[in-house]
């Protein structure tokens, strides 16, 4: 592999290749450590969880991107893209959806503020909200969830790793970002609250 600026390119030397041929040329071999992960994003609760391989790039030079299969013994169980991945760095391989994962999310409004007009503003309202999430794990083995979610306002959540997202010019409210990673044995059922309060 050399690399000009930004382009990646693999040598593999003189090829002949008659009409209609293909070629197919493994590039290099490497072992890694990986992980499956189960993701659900959480902003629509209609969205269905993916299955992802987690896989970190333990070598000193980057994956390119391109499209690859995943197997499994021999196996072939997904063709998906493989993203650039920067050495030390993680790459997610969508396997695809897990239906078997069962997961509900309902938000309720549990106040609403008037806030006093100021200039001939309109009327803002500060709002607080309660989201309630489940997933339930109906597959026989236990499994890693990652739930995240996106709010505005002031966030409080239990158990979550927080990011404040950067607030835009005209924004009523900052963004907060909200992982929840969870080990759910087989059978087993966790929930999550989290309350939000934030000006309309």
């Amino acid at each position: 592999m050399f690399r000009s600026e930004s382009l990646y390119a693999y040598p593999i030397g003189p090829t002949t290749l008659e009409p209609g041929d293909r070629l197919t040329k493994l590039l290099f071999e490497q072992q890694s450590h990986y992980r499956t992960v189960y993701h659900w994003e959480a902003e629509d609760a209609n969205n269905p969880v993916e299955e992802f391989l987690r896989i970190h790039n333990d070598a000193k030079k980057p994956w390119t991107g391109g499209v690859v299969t995943v197997a499994k013994t021999g196996i072939p169980l997904a063709q998906t893209d493989m993203p650039f991945t920067a050495p030390a760095h993680d790459a997610d391989l969508t396997i695809g959806k897990a239906p078997d994962i069962i997961t509900d999310k309902d938000v309720q409004e549990t106040k609403a503020e008037p806030l006093p007009a100021v200039n001939k503003q309109p009327v803002r309202i500060r709002l607080t909200e309660l989201t309630r999430m489940s997933a339930t794990n109906t597959k026989d083995e236990p499994v890693i969830l990652e739930i995240v979610l996106t709010l505005p306002g002031d966030v409080t959540a239990a158990d979550a790793k927080i990011e404040k997202l950067p607030r835009r010019f005209g924004d009523l409210n900052q963004k907060v970002h909200l992982t929840w990673t969870l080990q759910l044995a087989p059978g087993e059922q966790k929930r999550i609250t989290v309350t939000n309060t934030y000006i309309r």
